[in-house]
């Protein structure tokens, strides 16, 4: 019964490892492409409380703004109508796909944390 209980705590362990290793932490501030001087300027600020604010270019004057939620490497953006997956990388965030017309933001496209 003892080798039992170690076995499974022993498995219950590799599994949490697992799911540590393959998950990826996001760190709060503004994620950032492209350059004011040319119009192309978008952000994704993350803030305390998992809620975010989604700048898809400083010309547009709707701002989907929710809730975010890590799913392993993946940010999810969740609005109210609005839904956008991005891939997590080190201090990168890389659009993967949108529930909207995606015209604004091209899948691939490189978002930076900007240092403070």
């Amino acid at each position: 019964m003892k080798k039992v209980i170690v076995l499974v705590m022993c498995i219950i362990a590799v599994i949490l490892s697992i799911y540590t290793l393959s998950r990826k932490d996001i760190k709060l501030g503004m994620y950032a492409y492209g350059t004011l001087e040319d119009g192309s300027y978008s952000y994704v600020l993350l803030k305390e409380n998992n809620e975010f604010e989604f700048v898809r270019n400083i010309a547009t004057s709707y701002v989907p703004i929710g809730k975010y939620k890590v799913d392993g490497n993946i940010l999810i953006l969740n609005g109210i109508n609005d839904l956008y997956k991005f891939q997590i990388d080190g201090d990168k965030l890389i659009f993967l796909s949108s529930n909207k017309d995606t015209e604004l933001i091209d899948k691939g496209t490189v978002f930076v944390l900007e240092k403070n």
